[in-house]
C-alpha cells in the first residue's frame, strides 16, 4: 500500500499498481498553454447551478487516460465578469442561504472559477467554446495562466483525487461530479459540488477560520433537480454496498500501538466498480488488503469533502481491483492495518480517540461482529457485547467479545479499573472507574483563559473545564457503586417504557474529558459524572453543568442505547430524534428521580440557553432550523448546534407529551422503538406516527406543530390581559371571563395552541380553554358559574415560550 502523500513526495518505494499510476497522474495534473481560451457567453448548467462565463479566459486541463478532469475560468476584470446563479427549492434552504449570503438566491460575480469533474463538464465547455466564432485559442495568456494556476490546481485537487481514481474506474457510464472552488467579488471564495452519489447532490459551503478553528459552513444543500422531478427519485444516491460479519483481531503493544486484523464480507454495491472506498481513522494505516484471498492495491489518503468525514476523524481508503464486482455479489475481505488511537491522559489513565473508525467501514450497517484482543495483562479492556473470553498468557490478557444481536458500530475501552457488576435478570450492568485520575483533574491546575462562561457543557468532544481547584480530590472509584446502582436504574427505567435494550450486556466505562458516547453495549462516561454536585471537580462549574455531569449525562448515554443504537436516523436531517429522544429520555429519569421540579428547571434552563443572545444580538436559537442538523455548527454559531439540537429538541418532545398526555406520549414512544427497531426513522416518519397520539385538536396532523418548531425557527412572547365581569349574589350567578393573548417574536403566520387554567375557589380541579394565536392579539371569552381565585397562562410550561 503506498500513500497518497508518498506520491505527491515522488517516493521511489515499491512498483505502483494501476490505481497508484493514475492516482499519480491525476496529481500531476498539466495545464497546456494551447489549452486556453479567450471566452465570452459560455453558459454551463449543472443541474441546479446556472455559470455564466461572460467575458474572461477558460484554461482546459491536458486529459489523463483520455479524460478530463479539471478547467480553470479567470474573468477579464477585477470586478469579475462572469457570475454564478442558484435557487435553493425550499423555503427553509433559501433561508439557509440567507444567513450566509444575506439574500435567499446565490447570484454573485465570478473572478476565478476552479472547476474539477468526472463528468461530461469537459466535452460540455468545448463544445460551448466552439459554438461561438468570438472564442478562439490564445497560447500566448495561457503561458501566463499556466505558471499561475497549475500549481494552484495541483494543490487543490488533493480534495477530489480519490473520487477521480474511483469514477475513472468504473465499468459502466458514470454521471460524474462536478465541484469548483470559485472566488466571488463579495462572498470571497467558497466551493460548489455536485455529486449524485449523496442524498443531496447539490451543496454549496465555505471554509472559516475563526479564533484558530477552523469551520465549514454549509450554506445550503438538498437534492438535485432531476431527482426533484417526478420520477427522479429512482435517480438518487446509489447503493454503495456494505460490509458485514466482521470478525477483528487486534493487539496493544505495551506502549499501546495497535496491530489490528479486520476480516469481513463486502457486499457489492448496485453499480459495477473497480475501486471500492472505506473509511478509516487518520491514525490508522492499512500495510495489507487481501480480496477473496488475493492481495489488492490500497490507497489511503484524506476525504473527499470537508465536511463529514474529517470531523470524524476518518481518511478514505481506496482499493483497486482488477476486474469490477458484479452487482450485489459478496467477497472476503482481510484488512492489516496499524496505529494508535489511543491517547495517555496521564497517571494510567487512556483516551480512545472518540473521532474516526479504528477498523475499516463501508457505510454503517446493521450486523454481526467478533472482537478478540490482546493488551498488556496490567490493563482491563472492555468492548461492544457480553464477555465470552477473558484469560491471561504471560505478559497478555486476552478477551472476546461477541453482541448478541446486530449492531451498526463496535468500541472498545481501556485502563486500570475497579469494577462493579449487577444481575438486573435479562440484563447485567457493569460499571468500570479509573483507579487513578487523569492529569487534567489534578491540581494544581490554571484557571480558564478569560472569555465568556460556557452556558452548556457540551456532549461530544468538548475541552475540559480547567478551574482552579483545591489539593485533595475524591478518587473516581469513591462513587462506584453509586454510580453502578444509578446506571441499573436508568436501564430498568428505560426498558420499562421502550422495551428491552438491543444488548443484554452494558458496560459504562470512564473517558477522559467532558463528553460521552454510547457505542451498543458500551458506555464512555466522562470522569466528572463519577462525581457528586459538591465534590471539587465539578465545584467551580456553574449549577446546571453540575447537574448535567452527575444526573444526566450518564442517562443520556445511556438511552443512546435505544434511541441511536436500535432505532437510527436516516441522514443528517434526522439526526435531532435521536439525540433529542436520548436527551428527554434522561431528563424522564430525572423527573423519576428527582421530582417534577428538577425538569422544569432543567427546561427552563434549555429556555435560557436558546435565548440568549450572540454577539451580533441574535438569539441562539436563530441560528437555524433544527433539522439543518450538523450544518447548524457553523462561524456563525459555534455552540447553536448543540443547544438547538439537544435542548430545543426535547423542548419539542416535552410540548408533545404535555398535548398528548402521559400515557399516549409513552406509548407513542414504544411503538417507535418497535415500529422502527434496526431500521432508520425521518422526521416526517416521526411526524406521522405522532399524529396518531395527537388526537383531533387543531392540526390533527401535527404539521403546523412541526412546520413552525421543527422546520423553522422562532420562540414567541406571550402576554396575557384578562377582566372578569359579573357579580355575586341570586341564585343566578354569572362571571365571564374575557381577555386576550398577545404574540410577538415570531411571523404573523406562526400559530400555537396556548392554554389557559382557571382555578375556581373551592374545586380541586381547574378549567383548561386554550386560545388559538395568530399574528397580533387573540381574543377569548369564558362564562364561568364563580368569580375564579386563578387565571394562568400556561401554568404547567407546556410551551417553548416567553411568557410576560
Amino acid at each position: 500500500m503506498l500513500s497518497a502523500a508518498a506520491l505527491a513526495a515522488g517516493s521511489t518505494g515499491p512498483s505502483l499498481g494501476a490505481g497508484g499510476e493514475r492516482l499519480r497522474a491525476i496529481r500531476g495534473i498539466t495545464f497546456p498553454a494551447e489549452q486556453c481560451y479567450r471566452v465570452r457567453d459560455v453558459f454551463l448548467e449543472r443541474e441546479d447551478f446556472k455559470l455564466h462565463f461572460s467575458d474572461g479566459y477558460i484554461l482546459m486541463a491536458a486529459p489523463v487516460e483520455g479524460r478530463v478532469f479539471a478547467a480553470l475560468f479567470l474573468a477579464a476584470t477585477d470586478t469579475g465578469e462572469g457570475e454564478i446563479i442558484l435557487m435553493p427549492p425550499t423555503a427553509s434552504e433559501r433561508q439557509s442561504l440567507a444567513r450566509f449570503v444575506d439574500a435567499p438566491v446565490l447570484d454573485e460575480n465570478i473572478r476565478t472559477a476552479m472547476m474539477f469533474f468526472t463528468d461530461d463538464t469537459g466535452e460540455v465547455l468545448r463544445r460551448l467554446i466552439a459554438e461561438n466564432p468570438f472564442n478562439h485559442a490564445d497560447p500566448e495568456a495561457g503561458k501566463q495562466l499556466t505558471r499561475d494556476w497549475q500549481p494552484v490546481a495541483r494543490n487543490m485537487i488533493g480534495g477530489y483525487e480519490t473520487r477521480m481514481v474511483m469514477d475513472s474506474f468504473l465499468a459502466g457510464p458514470s454521471p460524474g461530479f462536478f465541484a469548483a472552488t470559485i472566488s466571488g467579488a463579495k462572498l470571497g471564495r467558497f466551493d460548489i459540488l455536485l455529486d449524485p452519489r449523496r442524498s443531496e447532490q447539490i451543496s454549496v459551503g465555505q471554509v472559516v477560520w475563526q479564533e484558530g478553528q477552523r469551520f465549514y459552513d454549509v450554506w445550503t444543500s438538498f437534492p438535485a433537480a432531476s431527482v426533484r422531478r417526478p420520477g427522479g427519485k429512482a435517480r438518487a444516491a446509489p447503493d454503495l454496498g456494505a460490509l458485514e460479519h466482521y470478525r477483528i483481531e487486534a493487539t496493544l503493544a505495551p506502549n499501546l500501538d495497535m496491530r489490528v486484523t479486520t476480516r469481513a464480507t463486502l457486499v457489492a454495491g448496485s453499480t459495477p466498480e473497480r475501486a471500492i472506498a472505506f473509511e478509516l481513522s487518520a491514525q490508522m494505516k492499512v500495510t495489507r488488503l487481501l480480496v477473496d484471498g488475493r492481495p489488492v492495491e490500497c490507497l489511503q489518503n484524506e476525504a473527499l469533502d470537508s465536511s463529514a468525514t474529517r470531523r470524524r476523524g476518518n481518511d478514505w481508503l481506496l482499493a483497486v481491483l482488477d476486474q469490477p464486482l458484479e452487482p450485489g455479489s459478496r467477497h472476503e475481505v482481510e484488512f492489516q492495518h496499524e496505529g494508535n488511537v489511543i491517547a495517555d491522559a496521564g497517571h494510567g489513565v487512556y483516551f480512545v480517540g472518540a473521532r474516526g473508525s479504528w477498523y475499516p467501514s463501508h457505510g454503517l450497517h446493521f450486523t454481526d461482529f467478533d472482537l478478540l484482543f490482546r493488551c498488556p495483562r496490567r490493563l482491563q479492556l472492555v468492548a461492544t457485547g457480553r464477555p465470552v473470553e477473558n484469560r491471561v498468557e504471560g505478559d497478555e490478557r486476552i478477551t472476546r467479545w461477541k453482541p448478541e444481536r446486530p449492531i451498526r458500530i463496535a468500541g472498545f475501552n481501556l485502563g486500570n479499573f475497579e469494577q462493579a457488576t449487577l444481575d438486573l435478570g435479562d440484563y447485567t450492568v457493569e460499571v468500570c472507574a479509573n483507579r487513578n485520575l487523569e492529569a487534567a483533574l489534578e491540581p494544581p491546575l490554571a484557571p480558564l483563559p478569560p472569555g465568556p462562561p460556557a452556558r452548556r457543557p457540551t456532549i461530544r468532544n468538548a475541552p475540559v473545564p480547567a478551574a482552579p481547584m483545591q489539593e485533595e480530590r475524591p478518587s473516581p472509584t469513591r462513587r462506584l457503586d453509586e454510580v453502578a446502582h444509578d446506571s441499573a436504574e436508568a436501564v430498568e427505567f428505560f426498558a420499562r417504557r421502550f422495551g428491552p435494550p438491543p444488548l443484554r450486556h452494558l458496560t459504562v466505562s470512564p473517558i477522559p474529558g467532558s463528553f460521552g458516547q454510547g457505542f451498543p453495549g458500551l458506555i464512555y462516561l466522562s470522569t466528572l459524572s463519577y462525581y457528586q454536585p459538591g465534590d471539587k471537580p465539578l465545584e467551580k462549574l456553574s449549577s446546571g453543568a453540575r447537574m448535567f455531569y452527575a444526573e444526566q449525562l450518564r442517562a443520556h448515554e445511556i438511552a443512546h442505547q435505544w434511541w441511536g443504537n436500535l432505532v437510527t436516523a436516516r441522514d443528517y436531517h434526522d439526526e435531532w430524534l435521536i439525540e433529542s429522544l436520548a436527551d428527554y429520555s434522561a431528563l424522564l429519569f430525572l423527573e423519576q428521580h428527582k421530582g417534577a421540579q428538577a425538569l422544569e428547571a432543567a427546561l427552563q434552563g434549555y429556555k435560557n440557553n436558546l435565548l440568549a443572545k450572540s454577539e451580533s444580538g441574535e438569539t441562539v436559537e436563530s441560528a437555524g432550523a433544527i433539522v439543518l442538523g450538523e450544518r447548524l455548527r457553523s462561524s456563525r454559531s459555534p455552540k447553536a448546534h448543540y443547544v438547538i439540537i439537544y435542548e430545543k429538541g426535547a423542548w419539542v418532545l416535552h410540548m408533545l407529551r404535555r398535548r398528548m398526555g402521559d400515557e399516549k406520549f409513552f406509548t407513542m414512544l414504544r411503538e417507535l422503538r418497535e415500529k422502527y427497531e434496526y431500521k432508520a426513522v425521518t422526521t416526517e416518519e416521526f411526524r406521522e406516527l405522532a399524529a396518531r397520539f395527537a388526537g383531533s385538536a387543531p392540526d390533527p396532523q401535527l404539521e403546523a406543530f412541526f412546520s413552525q418548531w421543527v422546520y423553522s425557527t422562532g420562540i414567541p412572547t406571550l402576554q396575557m390581559h384578562y377582566r372578569i365581569t359579573g357579580k355575586a349574589g341570586g341564585k343566578a350567578q354569572r362571571y365571564e371571563l374575557t381577555g386576550t393573548v398577545k404574540q410577538s417574536g415570531v411571523p404573523e403566520d406562526f400559530s400555537l395552541s396556548a392554554p389557559i387554567e382557571i382555578q375556581l375557589p373551592g374545586r380541586a380541579k381547574s378549567i383548561e380553554t386554550r386560545v388559538q394565536t395568530a399574528g397580533g392579539e387573540t381574543s377569548f371569552s369564558l362564562p364561568l358559574p364563580q368569580r375564579p381565585a386563578r387565571v394562568a397562562l400556561d401554568p404547567g410550561n407546556s410551551l417553548l415560550a416567553v411568557k410576560q
